[in-house]
């Protein structure tokens, strides 16, 4: 089982056009390099779209059935792009061609600093990066990110992110080059200079009317931990959390940004020391009900909980004391229909069962762990392929526990259902022989 967005740990490659007919949706280049297509982009004067995946990525097959193939994507596309798909893993089945393109790939991986998938990269017709974004989009959202990379604007960042490399600072557009060059440079030491300059010396300057604008409100959503209690960022957000939403892009905005800000100041500054927790119990009642008078509107079990559940699994590897609060997180507060990716994430992920079979060797906890997967199976197991991922992560816990002759029939549903379905069933299919042979389909290490 892989969660649907995860890190990058294998090399990458190119993958073959999706479709030739324009009525089919976006029209994936095939059989080019890439110094051809460059070449092709510059000689069209067209941007080039690149679209970064895994044979195992769930949110990239999602993309590839439910986005490219749409008409109006197509047109929203094909008319400004060349589009590529570039594969960022490697099987034993890949073609000659897809070959071809791994050291290409891998380059474009680690310039541009790919570590989510799917990875969308947008170059201007001269070949520089101009756009770059992650994860699963629904088709209108992708056809709006496509529209943004062809701005402007986002040239003219370049030419102001040499400038303050120089010590030229515009300070009314220093907030769009922190985002720049965080994401799309990937220098984040920079980045957060640029952004803690622009936010102390220019917007705690502003007066309020002038400091709520959408832009500023984008920016610092994006730069969360410049956020403190005493802002007049916080005071918006809290007091008036409708308007702050109204304001930005975000919808859910301001409640975000509370809660990281107060969890920030109001938990992690009261239990670490320079960044390192040294109480394995800290008192984590008296936190929460300081929390609940102060910001009454808030949450404040479901914060403190929240972090418990990062501090045992982070800090501290209890895995007993992260399984009792996940456990109690996951009753208390169970994802909510329609579930999307967070039953998927949150109950059986690299956030729930598969963490606890990748990591821990406890009896009791690989037994809650499986509650859990149970409860994901109940919830949001209709679908063939999430389906197939559950059973998954059930059968790699019955097998860890011991339980071959239960879990060995289950990994071989899990099998032919990802295969007959049109997933990629490798990681299931070797676990499964190991299952046969008796061997860890765990990686050993010192728990």
């Amino acid at each position: 089982m892989k969660v649907l967005c995860c890190l990058l740990v294998f090399m990458p490659l190119l993958l073959t056009a999706q479709s030739d007919n324009a009525h089919q949706g976006i029209q994936f280049q095939q059989n080019l390099s890439w110094t051809q297509i460059k070449a092709k982009a510059q000689a069209e004067n067209k941007y080039i779209f690149v679209d970064c995946y895994a044979t195992w990525c769930g949110p990239c097959k999602m993309m590839d059935r439910d986005v490219y193939p749409k008409l109006h994507v197509g047109y929203a596309l094909n008319e400004h792009f060349i589009s590529i798909k570039v594969q960022i893993d490697s099987t034993a089945n890949d073609h000659a061609h897809i070959k071809s393109w791994y050291a290409d790939a891998q380059k474009l991986q680690q310039r541009y600093k790919i570590t989510a998938l799917p990875t969308f990269l947008f170059f201007s017709p001269a070949g520089d990066l101009v756009h770059k974004a992650s994860g699963y989009m629904d088709a209108g959202s992708f056809i709006r990110l496509s529209n943004l990379a062809r701005d402007p604007q986002k040239t003219l960042y370049y030419t102001q992110y040499k400038a303050y490399q120089q010590g030229k600072k515009e300070y009314p557009s220093m907030g769009g080059l922190a985002l720049f060059t965080r994401d799309l440079i990937g220098d984040a030491a920079l980045a957060d200079a640029i952004a803690y300059d622009y936010k102390h010396n220019y917007l705690d300057k502003l007066d309020t009317t002038a400091l709520y604008t959408k832009e500023n409100i984008n920016f610092i959503y994006k730069f969360p931990d410049l956020v403190q209690l005493k802002d007049n960022f916080f005071t918006l957000a809290y007091e008036a959390s409708q308007r702050f939403d109204s304001i930005g892009d975000a919808t859910g905005s301001a409640n975000r940004l509370v809660h990281h800000t107060i969890t920030r100041e109001g938990i992690a500054n009261k239990v670490l020391i320079n960044g390192k927790a040294v109480n394995k119990m800290p008192d984590w009642d008296q936190l929460q009900s300081t929390i609940a008078e102060k910001y009454g509107s808030v949450d404040a079990r479901k914060l403190v909980l929240t972090y418990k559940v990062a501090y045992y699994r982070d800090l501290f590897k209890d895995w007993t004391l992260w399984a009792k609060y996940k456990d109690e997180m996951i009753k208390a507060y169970p994802p909510k229909q329609p579930y999307g990716l967070s039953v998927y994430i949150e109950i059986n992920g690299y956030g729930g069962a598969w963490y606890a079979f990748l990591h821990c060797m406890d009896t009791t906890v690989l037994l809650k762990a499986l509650e859990w997967v149970d409860l994901a199976l109940q919830m949001d197991g209709e679908d063939k392929i999430t389906r197939a991922a559950y059973l998954d992560t059930k059968a790699n816990l019955l097998y860890k526990l011991g339980r071959k002759a239960e879990a060995l029939p289950m990994q071989k549903e899990a099998l032919e259902l990802t295969t007959a379905n049109g997933g990629i069933p490798d990681d299931i299919r070797d676990a499964y022989y190991k299952m046969q042979r008796g061997e860890p389909t765990w990686e050993e290490q010192n728990y």
